[in-house]
């Protein structure tokens, strides 16, 4: 995949997300995208909130924001939605889950639907949210082979340098 560092001001990276990071707490965050051949990619931000405290209330957010997903894709004018009740647990970090969710249908093709793994590793006072997007019909993979299982310790490593 090919990266290109940015720091926008609004960083939103998912349909589930409600408002910025920094409206969490945030105190800095950067974004890097990344494509694929074939239309998969993915979006990372790296965000450091001003304590271990405020940075788990983060990861919380967003498991809220995952769980409370369905109706904003409703609303969006989605019909097959598959949003799961919050992350599964990962042991990487302080913290880590992963989820997939889909929604559809795609147009031009009623078969496949919108696919978004995310992982979200925290760690200390920061936190590295993932997304990856892809179009399909299913989103299989052997047990701990995901990108988002595979990503959670690489993601751990990164953010364990940081503090």
């Amino acid at each position: 995949m090919q990266q290109t560092p940015t720091t926008p001001s609004r960083l939103k990276i998912s349909p589930c997300q409600k408002t910025s990071l920094a409206s969490i707490g945030a105190t800095k965050a950067v974004r890097r995208d990344f494509a694929a051949p074939g239309g998969a990619a993915a979006t990372q931000i790296v965000a450091r909130f001003p304590d271990d405290l405020t940075a788990g209330y983060g990861y919380q957010i967003l498991e809220s924001w995952l769980r409370s997903c369905r109706p904003r894709l409703a609303d969006a004018g989605h019909r097959k939605i598959r949003v799961p009740a919050g992350y599964s647990p990962l042991g990487a970090g302080e913290q880590a889950g992963w989820a997939v969710l889909s929604y559809g249908p795609v147009a031009g093709d009623p078969r496949a639907a919108y696919l978004q793994a995310e992982t979200v590793v925290r760690d200390a006072q920061y936190l590295s949210w993932v997304v990856f997007r892809s179009v399909g019909q299913d989103y299989s993979y052997p047990a701990g082979g995901s990108p988002p299982e595979r990503a959670a310790p690489l993601l751990a490593a990164r953010l364990a340098g940081l503090g």
